[in-house]
């Protein structure tokens, strides 16, 4: 097949990219057991893909264009990934010029927040005065003392140290770790956003810093943290709120800062729960935090409300950004001696099992339309090695037809299947996108909201034209589950969504067919509808 010119450019940008790529000279102490595919050996394709165009074309290659020194540094962190993913050239040039921004900066100008974007624009590209820059702001914060009392420093100190094998930097990241432990117990909550926020940050360091010193108590900290934060305070859509009002906005920085460290737990404990967080955050409080179609961000999303999407990026909308970046990392990766797959879309990925030959992973599927996947595991050979499917925590039931045997997963758990493959096997999987009611309040008392799959849904004024008050807007409990039909109605022309769904319901007592659609594709919408006492009728079952 002859590539496209603007193929070729991206399989060259990429090339250069491995070849660049520095190698860390510390060996870890904790080996992962998740293993994220390198992003240059991943190919999304779907609800995925496009979302991720949309992150790297309508907000990072916009954004790139006005860096300053105090933008600089978090272009870096967060655009690296995406580069790593696509091995876009604009992008490549536009990191390129906010690493000038801070390598040209006066000496007076550098921070500590500078290391996070400096060590991960090394990481794509080995530029060595990236490396540099690094070193001279860490030493100036340790021999200042002013690395001692911050805990945002304990991630890129530790990734320093890890490409240096400089002790200095892994003494610090210790001594401000164990401070701030002993300043509190790891369970506590804070009230406040930005403490939350800042511990949440710590928590996903503690667990690398674990990872490069065996000591085991990082990672039980960071654990007992995320114990607490699914016991209080986290919501239905995945977002992490204070307070004890449910429809308070989700701050994006607290949201995806719980993903990161949702991702840091699954890769070194490989415990499926944590990718089943993942999976509930992404497909909603962070889509619905993104445009699909122009890459502008809203950085807090309520339960109900009206979004506004923001042309002036603040720090939660980079971090929106980041979040979106992360998807590849968390859709499929090596898992011990084999391969494990985490959420469900359509894309290829190439596994490399060392010296024991490479796979071909293919996946053909229209998730979460529709809960059909199909696998074709493709190795170079005939390899005998475990496959681990993730079933998700929402589903009635998980089959997967390989070889001629039926096998049944468990929901929140690993279905491994472990076989010799050869090429042209295929995993048929039927995953049944369960539906069901939720309970929860509104202002007018006990209401209910839908979730199907992954998915939480929203009544939004866009595809129900003849309810006026949303408020006004009442589901019936049928005592199993709800009966969703799927919507084949003309969409608006400005609305990128497909999907909808029709369910019994009353509009001012009276009753009404209403149309739901994933809270992440509203605009104008509530989520938390009012229970209705009317029985339920049978048009839709």
């Amino acid at each position: 097949m002859r590539l496209k010119p603007a193929a070729l450019v991206a399989l060259s940008s990429l090339q250069l990219l491995w070849a660049a790529a520095p190698k860390p000279v510390v060996i870890n102490a904790v080996v992962d057991q998740y293993r994220p595919m390198p992003y240059e050996s991943e190919n999304l394709i779907g609800l995925f893909a496009a979302r991720m165009r949309a992150n790297t074309e309508g907000f990072l290659e916009q954004t790139g264009e006005k860096v300053t020194v105090e933008t600089a540094p978090k272009y870096l962190e967060i655009a690296s990934s995406a580069y790593e993913y696509r091995g876009d050239s604009n992008l490549k040039t536009l990191l390129d010029h906010a690493a000038a921004v801070l390598f040209s900066a006066p000496q007076a100008s550098r921070a500590p927040s500078w290391l996070p974007g400096l060590l991960a624009y090394y990481r794509i590209t080995g530029q060595g005065q990236a490396l540099n820059l690094s070193g001279q702001i860490a030493n100036s914060a340790i021999s200042k003392g002013t690395a001692n009392t911050d805990p945002s420093l304990v991630g890129p100190l530790t990734v320093l140290f890890r490409y240096t094998n400089e002790s200095r930097y892994l003494a610090a990241a210790k001594a401000i770790a164990d401070a701030a432990l002993k300043a509190g117990k790891p369970s506590d909550a804070p009230a406040d956003e930005s403490a939350l926020i800042q511990k949440l940050r710590l928590s996903a360091a503690l667990v690398d810093l674990c990872r490069v010193t065996g000591d085991e108590n990082y990672l039980q900290a960071a654990a007992a943290f995320w114990r607490t934060v699914v016991s209080r305070t986290l919501t239905l859509t995945g977002a992490i709120r204070t307070g004890s009002d449910s429809n308070t906005p989700a701050s994006a920085c607290a949201t995806v800062a719980w993903m990161q460290l949702n991702l840091q737990l699954l890769e070194i404990t490989g415990v499926p729960y944590y990718g089943s967080e993942l999976e509930k955050t992404i497909y909603n409080q962070l889509f619905a935090s993104q445009d699909p179609r122009t890459g502008l961000t809203c950085p807090s999303v309520s339960l109900n409300g009206t979004k506004v999407w923001s042309s002036a990026p603040s720090a939660c909308d980079w971090e929106i950004a980041r979040g979106i970046s992360l998807i590849p990392s968390v859709t499929w990766g090596r898992y011990g001696n084999g391969v494990a797959v985490n959420l469900y879309t359509g894309g290829r990925a190439t596994v490399r099992l060392h010296r024991r030959g490479n796979i071909q992973l293919y996946s053909e599927a229209s998730f979460p339309e529709t809960g059909q996947v199909l696998l074709h595991i493709e190795p170079d050979h005939n390899l005998q090695f475990p496959l681990r499917l993730r079933v998700p925590d929402w589903t009635s039931k998980f089959v997967a037809e390989c070889g001629g045997s039926r096998l049944f997963g468990k929901p929140g758990q690993y279905l491994t299947i472990s076989r010799e493959w050869k090429k042209g096997d295929t995993v048929k999987l039927d995953i049944d996108l369960t539906a069901e009611f939720i309970s929860g309040s509104t202002p007018n008392g006990q209401g209910l909201a839908i979730k199907r799959g992954p998915q939480v849904l929203a009544l939004g004024v866009t595809l129900n034209p003849s309810v006026k008050d949303l408020g006004q807007a009442g589901l019936i409990p049928s005592g199993v589950a709800p009966a969703l039909k799927s919507s084949e109605r003309m969409f608006p022309s400005t609305w990128m969504a497909d999907q909808a769904y029709f369910v019994d319901g009353e509009y001012n007592k009276e009753p009404a067919r209403l149309t739901l659609v994933p809270f992440a594709d509203a605009i104008t919408y509530r989520v938390f509808l009012n229970r209705s006492e009317r029985a339920s009728s049978a048009a839709l079952h």
